[in-house]
């Protein structure tokens, strides 16, 4: 069992959330945190009382997590510029707040009406600004902006298997972890692989040089400044890999050394897969945007429903689709 402070750890560290505001959303709706003795109400409902919250502290925080990434992509690139409140009423985020204020007010807006909102994202006693101040002061002397620098040099890495080996490309940009994150992330299957057989005979290999940073059930993050922290430069996650092919943390890996085996293993999966996603400063880099994922020349490109897309390479382009086509959507490593 995880206690409370290795799940917010956790899921901080999964959806890229900080660890302080979800602290901060447990106490302004609960109390948890600061009182020692909550209420048998408080202690079910860590988040508040709403009709999309059941469960552990967490499913809660994970959801909370999800919620927050929603407000936060969709201000940073995905053009929905609207907040929905209770009763069917609507509001028009403010142009001048960054990306992590639009993710607290559309948080906040979660089941509350026009005036209940006000208060909440206001300045007042009852704000949740308040509440996160008490706690951990001004978020502003913390904050980093741009998060990405709009000079920040393309990231070339190389299609993460054995060079000559191809593999398929099943998932075009979708969420890098669940779906309210950016889509970061694109989707391979090893040749031959029907549901969830763990592929001991394809490794699945470093896309780049950098440093394990973090190793859980089918998930390998990579940091590829060294520096062992995930909120810090660029990270590269490799999730669904098998456990039976363990990499300690700190273990250094050179670009092409063997990571591990795509298998089933870490979220939900239907078959044995490598979900590839890369985040900067601990924000999810789209796929397809202005730093664009490019495996080996090959340049992810987006459609309008998530897990569709392409990859291209000169006047070779490669489609998204559940299948092992070579013509279609097989990549290979040279």
């Amino acid at each position: 069992l995880l206690s409370g402070p290795e799940i917010v750890e956790l899921i901080a560290r999964r959806y890229s959330v900080g660890p302080r505001l979800l602290l901060a959303m447990i106490e302004f709706q609960s109390g948890w945190v600061d009182n020692p003795a909550p209420s048998a109400w408080a202690l079910e409902h860590p988040l508040g009382e709403t009709e999309a919250l059941q469960g552990t502290l967490l499913y809660h925080l994970a959801w909370a997590a999800d919620e927050l990434n929603w407000g936060y992509y969709d201000w940073k690139g995905r053009g929905r510029e609207v907040i929905r409140l209770a009763g069917g009423k609507e509001a028009q985020y403010a142009p001048a707040i960054n990306a992590a204020t639009a993710a607290v007010q559309r948080y906040l807006a979660y089941d509350a009406t026009w005036d209940q909102w006000q208060t909440l994202c206001g300045e007042g006693s009852d704000s949740f600004s308040a509440t996160y101040e008490g706690l951990f002061g001004d978020p502003f002397s913390r904050s980093l902006d741009p998060v990405v620098p709009p000079d920040l040099d393309l990231l070339q890495l190389r299609l993460p298997w054995k060079r000559g080996h191809t593999w398929y490309l099943t998932g075009g940009p979708h969420g890098g972890w669940n779906d309210g994150s950016a889509w970061a992330a694109l989707d391979f299957v090893p040749p031959g692989r029907v549901g969830c057989q763990t592929a001991t005979d394809e490794w699945l290999v470093a896309a780049a040089s950098g440093v394990v940073s973090r190793r859980e059930t089918g998930l390998v993050v990579q940091d590829l400044d060294e520096d062992g922290r995930e909120e810090t430069g660029w990270n590269l996650m490799y999730m669904h890999v098998a456990t039976e092919s363990p990499l300690p943390v700190g273990t250094f890996l050179e670009e092409g050394a063997p990571l591990g085996f795509a298998s089933c293993e870490g979220g939900y999966s239907t078959a044995s897969h490598l979900h590839f996603a890369r985040k900067y400063n601990g924000e999810w880099i789209p796929a397809d945007g202005t730093h664009p994922m490019i495996l080996s020349g090959w340049r992810a490109r987006a459609a309008e429903q998530s897990y569709e897309g392409i990859m291209a390479k000169g006047r070779e382009v490669r489609t998204a689709c559940e299948c092992y086509e070579d013509k279609i959507n097989g990549l290979t490593a040279e």
